[in-house]
This record gives C-alpha cells, sequence and structure tokens, in this order.
C-alpha cells in the first residue's frame, strides 16, 4: 500500500461515524470499570484504617500496586463525593470513614459491601484486616442462611462455617447469591429431617472445596501465608466408581500441598509445593521466618 493510498484509508476510518463511536463507546467502558476500581480501594482503605482524609488516600494509593496508574487527588475527591452519596461513607470535616460497621446488627449492609468489592477484582489487603474478620459474624452468618432459603444448620458447626467464610474469599463469594442446588426446592417448602441434613452437608462440601481451591490459587498464596499464617493444606478423599453390578474402582489418596517462601535470591516469593505424607507436620519442624515474611507485608508486594 503506497503512502497516499494509506493515508486515504486512515482519513476513511477518522471520517467513520460508526468507528468512532466504537471508540467513544470504549473509552467510556474503560472509564467506569477504573472509576469503579477505585472506589473499591477506597472502601478497602477505609476498612483498614478509618478517618482518612482525602492526602492520606492519594499517600495510600500511591504505596498500592493497584494497575491503575497515576490517581489524582481530584479523582479521589470526586468518587468520594459518589460513595457519600451512596451512603457507603461519612465525612466528618476532612476525614471520610465508613458509613457501615462490623458489628451492626443490619448484616444485610455489609452483605451489600462485600458484593461491592466482589464485582470486579478485590483489592487483596481487605482479606482478614480486623474490620472484615469482625464483619464476617453470627449475625451475618444468619444473614446468609437467609440467602440460603434459610437453609438450617446445627449451631455446633457456625464456628468452622464462619472461620471458613473469614479464610476464603470464594466461599464468602459464593455465599452472597443463592445457590440453585439449596434455594430451588426450599423456596417451594420441599423440606424435611432428611432434606435438611443434605442441604447442610452440600454447604459444608461447597464452602472447603472452595477454600482449598482458594488455597491453591495463586494469587491468595501470599495472603495466606503471610495474613492468615496458614502453611498446609492436608486433604484425604475417597473416590468410589460403581456400575450396575457392584463398586468399579475405589481409590484412597492423601494429598498434603505446603507453602513455601524463597529466598532474597528469588524475590522471597510463597510458592506451593507437593509435600511427601510421612514429612513432619508444620508445628514439628517450624520453618516460618518472620523476618522475611515481612517483606511479604510490604503493600508493594501484593
Amino acid at each position: 500500500m503506497g503512502l497516499q493510498q494509506a493515508e486515504k484509508f486512515a482519513q476513511l476510518i477518522s471520517n467513520s461515524t460508526t468507528y468512532n463511536k466504537f471508540i467513544d463507546l470504549q473509552e467510556e467502558q474503560d472509564g467506569i470499570v477504573r472509576k469503579e476500581s477505585i472506589k473499591r480501594f477506597i472502601l478497602a482503605f477505609l476498612m483498614i484504617g478509618t478517618g482518612l482524609t482525602i492526602e492520606n488516600l492519594a499517600n495510600l494509593f500511591s504505596e498500592q500496586d493497584t494497575g491503575l496508574g497515576p490517581i489524582q487527588q481530584i479523582e479521589i475527591k470526586a468518587l468520594l463525593h459518589e460513595l457519600e452519596a451512596d451512603n457507603w461513607i461519612k465525612k466528618a470535616r476532612t476525614k471520610y470513614s465508613l458509613n457501615v460497621q462490623p458489628f451492626a446488627k443490619v448484616p444485610e449492609k455489609t452483605g451489600l459491601l462485600f458484593k461491592y468489592l466482589f464485582r470486579e477484582a478485590t483489592p487483596l489487603i481487605v482479606f482478614g484486616c480486623e474490620f472484615y474478620d469482625n464483619s464476617i459474624n453470627e449475625d451475618f452468618l444468619r444473614y446468609v442462611f437467609g440467602v440460603q432459603g434459610n437453609i438450617s444448620i446445627e449451631e455446633e458447626r457456625w464456628t468452622e462455617i464462619i472461620q471458613i467464610l473469614k479464610l476464603s474469599p470464594a466461599a464468602l463469594h459464593w455465599s452472597l447469591y443463592p445457590d440453585v442446588m439449596i434455594v430451588s426446592h426450599r423456596g417451594k417448602n420441599l423440606v424435611n429431617k432428611l432434606i435438611d441434613d443434605n442441604d447442610q452437608l452440600y454447604f459444608l462440601q461447597r464452602i472447603s472445596d472452595l477454600l482449598a481451591n482458594d488455597f491453591m490459587n495463586p494469587h491468595l498464596r501470599k495472603y495466606f501465608y503471610a495474613t492468615r499464617k496458614i502453611v498446609e493444606l492436608d486433604a484425604e478423599r475417597k473416590l468410589v466408581l460403581k456400575d450396575y453390578h457392584g463398586v468399579h474402582l475405589s481409590l484412597n489418596y492423601r494429598e498434603r500441598l505446603q507453602l513455601a517462601q524463597t529466598t532474597d535470591e528469588y524475590n522471597n516469593q510463597v510458592m506451593i509445593i507437593r509435600i511427601f505424607n510421612n514429612q513432619p507436620e508444620p508445628w514439628d519442624e517450624p520453618a516460618y521466618d518472620s523476618k522475611r515474611v515481612e517483606k511479604l507485608n510490604d503493600p508493594k508486594a501484593f
């Protein structure tokens, strides 16, 4: 293609109304995604520290690797106004705080806050912070049970369920939305003791599987290792295949997956390794170096 032809082709593209509209719509969509991401980070910062000024927030953005590029104070100010108008935050003079309390008797609003944070990529800094953990309590669990068709779960299981929801972002996210395997029959009052027991078993299996998946998620290794101080997943399973004549195959196996921190030479990354079943337990031969873990807690490490 000659120079004159290329110039004419470029002119045709620039004069194309459809093409220009596509570019405008794409830029608009990118702007919306960026704006919502900044708002989620603002809420995350306010979950960790209350009473923050615009300057405080600007400094926190500069310290975090948000993937959003430079964020100006004027941009933060405008989005604070939006969050305030939506009743997510409140302002006292020049300081901003969340308008949601972790121990409030209105867990529905906590649920809405978590839904908003999970709408797109969630800032990892919120997982394990005091506000986050305190918000996942018995009142919140009753709200989750209501979401899941008023599922009935024995109270002696509540503590472990709360612990799983705190540890596993995926389990928490799943719990916020009705699961058709539970609510489809509960909404029709097709419930008895047998169904209640089966629903409880399914609920516990689902959140346990999601916790295990999170542990193996590369993006959450630092979170489990540095924030939660959890270093191993030990799973024992039984796999049984059946045909119309009986058991076709039965297999028992155990898998131990351990998180380990590399040396300075490899940038102190957290990796996951499969270890032998006869290796010592983590508490028998602790290899947890708190000084090296501090490097993982650097904001830019996330």
